[in-house]
């Protein structure tokens, strides 16, 4: 599939080392099967991020040849202001990958980790599907009834009311969002949603979920073990024999100290998968060039693995006899 699927991730130049371990993850476990690209400002790129990208194969594509990139640029935040604006380059690339003569694309958030081969590509395109995302259990719903007609004023579709969708990771069919404009009918639709209720969350999420419904049946689901969320402390990770790829879309960061209060929360809900889940990714990035040099983070070795566990059996045992 190298010839005809390109797997990205774009954003700023902070991305690099974590794009990077998400990548290569793909590689490992998908050897030969994608192309491979990190998108951002190429006036941010130094040595070093040249460096760690050849060293695995991976193309850089300076953002400043995407056309949409100054589009980007301006661009209002998201309210949450914890992403920049070159996130949305993550919906820009698609049509420009087509005309560089990539067909499909598989998009990923930088905090994530390969940990299977990836066949739900491969389906996709057998299926003729032009855009997937994980979908969720609850749905869409827009703040109040002016809100939503004011949207399809603007934009000429309804506020979505459909399940929501989590966009870590994405499959495009990068010729029909250059056909159907995807980008361009983004544009609007977040553009809308920012001027009627800017202090609305997940506005991003929202406006990709109501420009992909334009292409009907070929929106479609992305299997949810194609984007597996590393959940927080409060929310127990059920393993399943098919997880391909795990999302660490919350704060505790795998490449980020773990600190006194994870583990009180561990011993606390007796849920220790947040901890064995961030290391999995140390496992694969302790492997990528510029590990020690950009987390001071190592995988845990066996005995202390061991002394975590038996501290949280003893919480456990404690907790029942009381």
């Amino acid at each position: 599939m190298a010839d005809r699927v390109v797997a990205y991730a774009a954003g700023d130049h902070r991305i690099v080392f974590p794009a990077a371990v998400a990548l290569q993850s793909l590689e490992d476990h998908n050897p030969g099967q994608y192309h491979r690209i990190i998108c951002f400002d190429g006036s941010d790129l130094t040595e070093e991020h040249r460096r760690i990208m050849d060293h695995h194969g991976i193309e850089f594509l300076d953002a400043r040849t995407v056309p949409d990139f100054t589009r980007v640029k301006e661009m209002p935040l998201m309210q949450e202001g914890r992403w920049p604006a070159e996130v949305f380059l993550n919906w820009a690339l698609p049509e420009h990958l087509a005309t560089l003569g990539w067909r499909y694309s598989l998009k990923f958030d930088y905090d994530v980790v390969c940990v299977d081969a990836v066949e739900a590509v491969g389906k996709a395109i057998e299926a003729g599907t032009a855009v997937a995302y994980r979908r969720l259990g609850p749905r869409y719903q827009a703040p109040s009834e002016e809100i939503a007609a004011a949207f399809e004023d603007k934009t000429g579709r309804p506020f979505p009311t459909s399940n929501k969708i989590n966009v870590g990771v994405a499959f495009f069919d990068n010729q029909a969002m250059q056909e159907g404009s995807y980008f361009d009918n983004f544009l609007k639709a977040y553009g809308a949603l920012m001027e009627i209720s800017p202090q609305m969350n997940a506005t991003e999420q929202i406006a990709l979920a109501a420009v992909s419904h334009d292409f009907g049946k070929s929106f479609r689901p992305l299997p949810a073990s194609m984007n597996r969320f590393a959940r927080p402390f409060k929310s127990k990770f059920e393993p399943e024999a098919d997880i391909r790829i795990i999302h660490y879309n919350g704060n505790l960061k795998p490449w980020k100290p773990i600190e006194d209060r994870h583990y009180r929360m561990a011993k606390r809900h007796a849920e220790i998968s947040p901890l064995l889940l961030r290391e999995m990714w140390l496992q694969h990035a302790q492997r990528v060039r510029g590990f020690e040099d950009y987390t001071d983070e190592r995988p845990i070795q066996p005995l202390e693995l061991l002394s975590l566990v038996k501290t949280l059996e003893s919480s456990a045992e404690s907790e029942e006899d009381d």
